[in-house]
Formats: C-alpha cells, sequence, structure tokens
C-alpha cells in the first residue's frame, strides 16, 4: 500500500519539479531570468522556454507594449519673460532592452514612472527657458516639445527606455503670476484702445474738414451763380424800366417817387421829419398837385 502512495507523491514532485522548469513568454512580453537576485539574460521570442527549477532560477516578465506617462498635474517651468507657467506633457514611450529596465527598476513600475516624470522635466526645462507663453502654444512649443524628447532619449539609453513621443498638453499662467499677466495685457488692451480711438478721431476730423470744404466750395459756387443770375435778371429789369420809362418821364418819375416812399416807410417805427411843402411828397399831396400826364 505504501508503495503506490510513495509513486505518486514522487510523480507529484517530479511535475512540480517539471513545471517550475517551464515558463511561456507571451508576444507582448520578454521574460528576465534571474538567480538569486543576479540577472543571467533575457528572452525575447515568444512560446515555452526552460530554466533551472525554482528558486534556482526565477522569471520577471516585462511589458513591452508602449505605455503612456502623464505629467502629475501641471508643472511649474521658467520661460523668457514669465518665471511663473504651468506646463503638462504626455509621454509615449517602452522598454527596448528589459534586462537594463529590470537592472535599473526591477520589478516595480512606479520606480520607472516617477524616473520619467523628473527625466521629462529636465529634458524640458532646457528647451522652454527660450521661449514665451506664445510661442509655447504654436509651433515653436511643438518643436520644443520634439527637440526635449530627442534630449530624453539620449539620457534614459542607459535604463532600457525608448521614448517614442513626447508632447506639451496644455499651457497657462502659475496663480501667483496670473494676476499680474492679466493686468498687463489689460493695460496693453487699453493703451491699444486709446491709440485706436485717436485714430478714429483723427480720421474722423479730416473728413469732417474735407466735408465743411467741400460744401463751402458749393455754397460759394451756390451763391456765384445766383448772384450772376441776379444780376443778369437786375440787367433786364433795368432795361425793361428803362424802355418803358423812356416812353412816359412823368410816369418814371411818379415809379421812382413810390420807390422812395416805400424805401423810406418800410417799418412803422421809422420816422423822417419833413416839410409836407417839399418835392419829395408833391405825389402825396392829391392829384391837383400832380403834374397832369401828358396825352399820347
Amino acid at each position: 500500500m505504501m508503495r503506490p502512495i510513495a509513486f505518486v507523491l514522487a510523480l507529484a514532485i517530479a511535475a512540480a519539479l517539471a513545471a517550475s522548469c517551464l515558463f511561456v513568454v507571451d508576444q507582448h512580453d520578454s521574460a528576465v531570468l534571474f538567480s538569486m537576485g543576479t540577472i543571467e539574460h533575457g528572452v525575447d521570442a515568444p512560446g515555452l522556454h526552460f530554466k533551472w527549477p525554482t528558486p534556482f532560477e526565477n522569471v520577471l516578465y516585462v511589458d513591452m507594449r508602449p505605455r503612456i506617462e502623464d505629467s502629475a498635474g501641471s508643472v511649474r517651468f521658467s520661460t523668457a519673460g514669465t518665471p511663473g507657467v504651468m506646463l503638462a506633457w504626455s509621454l509615449r514611450w517602452r522598454v527596448r532592452d528589459p534586462v537594463r529596465f529590470v537592472r535599473r527598476f526591477g520589478a516595480v513600475d512606479r520606480r520607472a514612472d516617477a524616473w520619467l516624470q523628473s527625466a521629462v522635466h529636465t529634458a524640458l526645462a532646457a528647451q522652454v527657458r527660450s521661449l514665451n507663453v506664445a510661442q509655447l502654444v504654436g509651433a515653436p512649443g511643438d518643436k520644443a516639445a520634439q527637440a526635449a524628447g530627442e534630449a530624453l532619449v539620449a539620457s534614459v539609453a542607459a535604463s532600457g527606455i525608448e521614448p517614442l513621443n513626447l508632447q506639451i498638453t496644455r499651457v497657462s499662467y502659475a496663480p501667483d503670476v496670473a494676476q499680474s499677466v492679466y493686468a498687463q495685457m489689460g493695460a496693453r488692451q487699453r493703451t491699444a484702445a486709446v491709440t485706436l480711438r485717436a485714430q478714429a478721431q483723427a480720421e474722423a476730423d479730416t473728413i469732417r474738414a474735407e466735408a465743411d470744404k467741400q460744401r463751402a466750395d458749393i455754397l460759394a459756387a451756390a451763391y456765384q451763380k445766383s448772384q450772376s443770375i441776379m444780376g443778369d435778371g437786375d440787367a433786364k429789369a433795368a432795361q425793361a424800366y428803362a424802355a418803358s420809362f423812356g416812353q412816359d418821364p412823368k410816369f418814371a418819375a411818379f415809379f421812382r417817387s413810390l420807390q422812395a416812399y416805400r424805401a423810406s416807410f418800410s417799418k412803422r417805427s421809422d420816422v423822417m421829419v419833413f416839410d409836407t411843402s417839399s418835392e419829395f411828397f408833391r405825389y402825396m399831396r392829391g392829384a391837383a398837385s400832380a403834374p397832369a400826364r401828358g396825352k399820347h
């Protein structure tokens, strides 16, 4: 009875030893073999592989797929003219050398994340210090992120990491400098508004002066034309009067006296002192005193 039990126990131990000698590498992973804390080599080929049984040889799997590392919120940077700019970034990276990666960070990926946060900050700080905020949100900012990513490749190569793409995802002012920056922006806008109003007023004055000049020219031309027409009319009237007065000199004298009366007594307040027997009033003393009209 003891022999079958011992056989089954031995078979189980053998199966366990055989299982501990086998390991499977997924197509997205790499395996790193280490013994007694010393890394031996890595296995990249997917499939079934053999090793010494545990604890003589152990295996650690490393995910080789690309990963995303985002900044821990917005990070403060110093840029041209503004010492308090907050930037957020996103890094796409992967493990290129699993042996170097495990040797640097062990089996804890959080160590790699924290280390990358510091490395990216150093690389970006060197690129954005010569740019202003307006440049950071445009093409110069994209070029600065690209240059920082290229510098990051060389700085992290010894750690088995390969940066794939680094981008600046957010640009803002630090709270302690935002108010002063906004105040400066407001002052510049007010200055620009004053300048625009002054230019508009100058243009309005120019247009108004030109309109007044045109108005004066039009009025002068109209007055000149009216005077010319009036002169022509007066000349024609004078010719008509001369023609008619020439036919009857007494009527002409009577008509001129009536015009003199009209000019002298045009207002009720006009007061004139004359001798009623003067020649000026001879047509107002009655028909008897007026000279008889000649017969025609």
